[in-house]
């Protein structure tokens, strides 16, 4: 608009009529202003839809990029004894094609702090590693000081965007002792990832892909599916056509120890579980600690508490209480009609 104003403005000199010729005609400069009219009203529009179409390509980009994050793994690693089994499965379960990262923890709590510790600690990491850099996956070590065990493992899953937990079942460290310990009831009623806890005889030998449900399609391994009815029919429709899967009905955990004459040796057995708070719990459950111990002590088995979609309960801080007491009360009976 400027140069066409200052050509405007430049008299060449007049016509026959004596009107001004000018460099720059009153044509050229109107057809100007209509053309900065038009091209300014289409530029409001075609912005406005670019910027659009730019939001919407980020967000699919931050939702893809979540996606990967949410489906983090994390590994505990407390004792020398079970970081090969945990690590071992956790590689196995993962498609490194979507992920293959991988994060141990390792918790220091105030009152443990020492140089012992903190050596004990790096040497946990340093064995962890090796094993992750052996099957090519990227380790990310993390030594976390916390006042707990239970709040450094919540806070870290938090931090990390943790969707899958492994950790090694717990030694009872007396009577009073749970199959599951405090710990363990700790981490399932305070965060939503999903839980594997592990207790390994034998080594796992072939490496998984997938999760649970690609075992028989990735090891050539024959699956036994015990479950009721509608989640057959359920699982039917998913089957893999490689998948080497045989179904049998099973409505209830009450019959969890009909289950034993088929968990023969070199047999793993997978329990799905649910929290207290979960649709699919059942009051039976929580016999299922007892029945391990009990009659599959000498088996391979893994306990899966599928990711929680839900919020997670608060517990009110005097259950442990509670159910100490319960203990308590059972081994005092115990024991009094023992000697009577």
């Amino acid at each position: 608009m400027a140069a066409v104003l200052i050509g405007y403005k430049i008299i060449l000199g007049q016509d026959a009529n004596g009107e001004d010729i000018r460099l720059l005609g009153a044509e050229i400069l109107n057809g100007t202003i209509v053309m900065i009219l038009i091209t300014c009203t289409i530029s409001s529009f075609a912005t406005q839809k670019a910027a659009i179409v730019i939001a919407k390509s980020d967000l699919l980009k931050s939702t893809d990029s979540n996606t990967l994050i949410i489906d983090n793994t994390l590994i505990g690693l407390a004792k020398e004894s079970t970081i090969g089994c945990l690590m071992q499965l956790a590689m196995s379960s993962v498609d490194k094609k979507k992920n293959n990262e991988l994060y141990g923890l390792h918790i220091i709590t105030a009152e443990k702090e020492s140089p012992e510790t903190i050596n004990r600690a790096q040497k946990l990491v340093d064995s962890a590693h090796k094993f992750a850099a052996s099957a090519d996956f990227k380790f990310h070590p993390v030594i976390r000081y916390d006042l707990n065990i239970s709040s450094g493992i919540i806070n870290t899953v938090k931090e990390k965007n943790i969707r899958h937990f492994y950790i090694g079942l717990h030694d009872k460290s007396s009577l009073m002792d749970t199959f599951f310990g405090n710990l363990t009831r700790d981490l399932l009623s305070k965060n939503d990832s999903a839980i594997y806890i592990y207790k390994s005889t034998q080594p796992l030998f072939i490496e998984w892909y997938q999760r649970i449900t690609q075992v028989a399609i990735n090891t050539g391994n024959h699956m036994k599916i015990f479950a009721n009815l509608a989640t057959i029919d359920y699982l039917n429709k998913l089957r893999h056509k490689k998948s080497s899967i045989e179904f049998s009905q099973f409505d209830d955990f009450e019959d969890f120890l009909v289950i034993a004459r088929d968990v023969i040796k070199d047999t793993m057995l997978i329990v799905g579980l649910a929290r207290k708070t979960g649709i699919s719990f059942q009051p039976s459950m929580d016999k299922i600690g007892n029945y391990l111990k009990k009659y599959f002590n000498d088996s391979n088995f893994l306990l899966v508490y599928p990711h929680n979609f839900g919020k997670t309960n608060e517990i009110n801080i005097y259950e442990n209480t509670i159910e100490h007491n319960n203990n308590y009360k059972s081994i005092k009976n115990n024991i009094n009609a023992k000697f009577e």
